[in-house]
């Protein structure tokens, strides 16, 4: 049965204001702050509150401090009071510890400011016209009616990006600014030095990692007695499960997808039963209390009142279709959903490709999701809203070793799109997402760009605590094995062909993509070769190739070569190095002939250079680009001649000793 007393208005939410505030649902409580303010706030929220010299402090919401650096008084909230008043910088260190979903509000009769976690999970608004802040933006605008943003109602984007909502006047506290009410000054608190991160070895990163992360899930499941947890075919998912498995046994698991065998209509369905497939895969050996959650057979309608309640606690709908199901299956009060959406952000997600640490970039990301309001927004409209916000967020001033695109994808749409929909399911229950510490998605952005889009330290953490995990597909359904067995069992050719000079002689059956030179053709002017053809528009053609034999006194004696459309492009010689290399030919275009060719420099007599000429294609995959290359090879053999470098060096001797 659906406990409806959990369907309530504004679920877990505040008030602050400098006065009783009546228009408030019944359930909320009002604490009096210095005989100066008024904090109203829903009675089934945690809230924690000091006061001390005429200086108070509130966190509001569910929080835990990991300690790290060095020993803090047992009382977390004294401890950050006494800092903020006597050593500022700190407190911000400390903040970077704080996990959970808070905020917390600070200060005295004068100054009182607002400090969000990481990434402004427990949304927070205030008014530019009085002192008045709330969990909410339409709380603050049923205590105060505030004009509709005219931008915002012309694209819904704009009332859940930048620091803008839809009301003019009320403005959301974005991840790592702070907010003075009284003042209004708006201020950055982070970044505020070089990511100190990067000088840390990767194991002592790993390790930090661990006990941050592991100390909350901890907490949490000493703390709460119901914590559900939602498993996908995706990595994030893959990695918080893997960091929880030593209490595993004290959470229920879901996962929500279409019916096996019904027809999939859309990209967003497929995914669904991709997510079904894999997480199958995985019960099969990781016991978990779990059930699957069939959205297309949904039984449990939404009534036109939690409709309302829905619109008024999230202006930013998403999978309201998933609310009855959990109230159905998970009806007790208190419920703690752990989940890991923030990892987006340690995996570079505007950085696909090299992109360059300027605001252009940002400009161009936001101009491309306002192009769908191209009709109702003029173009200088756009160019004026982007302009304020970039001189909101400071994203032209100094930001130390972080990329604005990081910056921007963190406080612009995890900090505001992520936290809307956090609102929507508070009908259902709370949010904890253990990598929702400032100091973890810190360690996770001193990686490298390609480290951070491949996945490296959160598949390292997996592999260090539950590697299993990293066994199954992610976000597809072929596993390592499978994946492996593909390449291991590829054919790219079965028969290549004898030349000589380039008379054909000759076709030789092989196996396992092999190329070799039978010993009665190692003979100057002959050569084996084999052709494929490019299939893909315009791309790439990614060559792998293995030669085991090695002798560094056989130079000159055995070249592999490899051709497109007959121009000789690559040749090394294969006695120089036996590990296995890679090419990449760049600029092929559909129906390019790229032929692999081993060629004798030399008449050889020898039976044994037979084998030690053996040369296998162990992998050739093709990647669809329309990008443009300046140059036709790169190879990671260091002995491989690629003729276009050769011919600029050779212009650049020649040129040399003309001028010489």
């Amino acid at each position: 049965m659906i406990n409806i007393n959990k369907f309530r208005l504004y679920p877990n939410g505040f008030v602050f204001s400098d006065r009783l505030i009546k228009n408030v649902p019944s359930y909320y409580i009002s604490k009096n702050i210095l005989d100066r303010f008024n904090f109203s706030y829903d009675q089934n929220a945690e809230v924690s509150y000091f006061e001390e010299n005429n200086h108070f402090i509130i966190i509001h919401g569910h929080y835990t401090y990991i300690n790290h650096y060095q020993d803090k008084e047992n009382n977390l909230l004294e401890t950050l009071l006494k800092q903020f008043q006597n050593n500022y910088d700190s407190f911000l260190d400390t903040l970077d510890y704080i996990g959970g979903r808070y905020v917390v509000v600070i200060g005295n009769e004068l100054k009182v400011e607002v400090y969000p976690d990481a990434t402004s999970s427990r949304t927070t608004y205030y008014s530019e016209e009085s002192i008045l802040a709330s969990s909410h933006a339409n709380l603050l605008n049923d205590i105060e009616e505030h004009e509709l943003y005219k931008f915002g109602e012309q694209a819904s984007l704009l009332t859940y990006h930048w620091n803008t909502t839809p009301y003019e006047g009320i403005k959301s506290i974005s991840p790592n600014f702070k907010i003075d009410l009284i003042s209004k000054k708006r201020e950055r608190f982070f970044p505020r030095a070089i990511n100190k991160y990067n000088s840390f070895s990767h194991k002592s990163k790993l390790e930090l990692m661990e006990k941050l992360w592991k100390k909350q899930v901890e907490y949490y499941c000493e703390k709460y007695e119901n914590i559900i947890f939602s498993i996908t075919g995706g990595a994030d998912s893959r990695v918080s499960l893997a960091m929880a498995r030593e209490h595993l046994d004290k959470m229920k698991f879901f996962t929500y997808s279409t019916t096996e065998g019904e027809s999939h209509s859309s990209k967003y369905t497929s995914v669904l039963s991709n997510d079904q497939y894999i997480v199958k895969q995985i019960l099969k050996d990781v016991r978990l209390n779990h059930e699957f959650f069939y959205f297309d057979k949904n039984k449990f309608l939404l009534t036109s009142e939690q409709k309302e309640i829905l619109n008024k606690n999230a202006f930013k709908p998403h999978g309201r279709f998933l609310i009855n199901f959990y109230l159905e299956s998970f009806p007790q009060f208190k419920v703690m959903h752990m989940r890991g959406t923030p990892l987006e952000i340690g995996q570079a997600y505007f950085l696909a490709r090299d992109r360059e640490n300027t605001i252009d970039e940002i400009k161009s990301t936001f101009k491309h999701n306002m192009k769908k309001y191209e009709k109702e927004i003029t173009e200088k409209d756009i160019d004026s809203i982007f302009e304020n916000g970039i001189k909101n967020f400071g994203y032209d001033k100094n930001l130390f070793d972080y990329h604005v695109l990081d910056l921007y994808y963190w406080e612009n749409r995890m900090g505001r799109w992520h936290s809307e929909i956090l609102n929507e399911n508070d009908v259902c229950f709370e949010t904890v997402m253990p990598f929702n510490m400032r100091a973890m998605i810190d360690i996770s952005l001193s990686y490298s760009r390609r480290q951070r889009r491949s996945g490296y330290m959160f598949e390292e953490l997996i592999n260090r605590n539950f590697p299993i995990l990293n066994f199954y597909g992610k976000n597809e359904k072929e596993n390592l094995y499978e994946k492996h067995k593909d390449r291991a069992n590829y054919v790219f050719f079965s028969r290549f062909s004898i030349y000589k000079k380039d008379k054909f002689v000759k076709e030789i059956q092989t196996s396992e993509n092999k190329l070799f030179i039978p010993l009665k053709y190692l003979k100057k002017n002959y050569s084996v070769q084999t052709s494929i053809v490019f299939t893909n528009q315009r791309g790439i053609l990614d060559i792998y190739y293995l030669n085991k034999y090695f002798n560094s006194k056989a130079k000159g004696y055995i070249n592999f070569e490899i051709y497109i459309n007959n121009n000789l492009i690559i040749s090394d010689d294969i006695t120089q190095w036996n590990l296995e290399s890679n090419i990449k030919l760049f600029n092929l275009n559909k129906d390019d002939i790229v032929t692999f060719a081993l060629k004798p420099l030399k008449d050889i007599t020898k039976k044994s250079w037979e084998s030690a000429s053996t040369l296998f294609i162990t992998n050739v995959e093709e990647i669809s680009t329309n990008k443009i290359s300046p140059i036709t090879a790169v190879s990671t053999n260091p002995f491989t001649i690629i003729y276009e470098m050769k011919k600029i060096i050779e212009k650049f001797n020649q040129r040399n000793i003309y001028n010489n």
